[in-house]
């Protein structure tokens, strides 16, 4: 399904819907909180790194400028993209990627398991920090952020 730019849209389970561009009401009084992280120097001497995992809420997501939606919200994206159905299954290889447009992820399965890891610059030092996304959540990724979604297991629906 093709997804248009600067037209709202209704979350539902497995599927969005236009919605008319009026009447659309946001909140945007939400006090940011900084998420339980890790800050790597340098990448090539930790192999094993172990990036402490938060529970995605409104305002821990919100430090790397990701947004937390819930079923029946409304979303709106920048570019136009294209909806699908995935299948991942959990990968050893950690790559971390910076997206060039929006993309959003959102569990379609109660039994899918696993976090996504984002990151960001500070002070010379990438900061990680891994969110398990809740059933019946998603998130809006915005471009030129790092981000993995290797340690995903389960059926995903994915604008991308």
């Amino acid at each position: 399904m093709q997804i248009y730019s600067n037209i709202n849209y209704k979350i539902l389970l497995k599927q969005f819907i236009p919605l008319p561009s009026h009447n659309i009401i946001f909140n945007s009084n939400i006090k940011d909180t900084i998420p339980k992280y890790i800050d790597i120097s340098n990448m090539l001497n930790n192999r094993n790194i172990d990036i402490p995992i938060n529970i995605a809420t409104y305002t821990n997501i919100k430090y790397y400028n990701v947004q937390l939606y819930n079923i029946f919200d409304i979303i709106k994206f920048d570019t136009n993209l294209e909806l699908t159905n995935i299948y991942k299954t959990s990968s050893d290889f950690n790559c971390l990627k910076i997206n060039t447009s929006q993309i959003y992820y959102s569990a379609i399965n109660s039994d899918n398991r696993g976090y996504y890891i984002l990151g960001k610059v500070v002070k010379d030092k990438i900061r990680l920090s891994g969110f398990i996304v809740p059933y019946y959540k998603g998130i809006l990724i915005p471009p030129n952020t790092l981000y993995s979604d290797a340690k995903l297991i389960g059926t995903l629906l994915l604008v991308k």
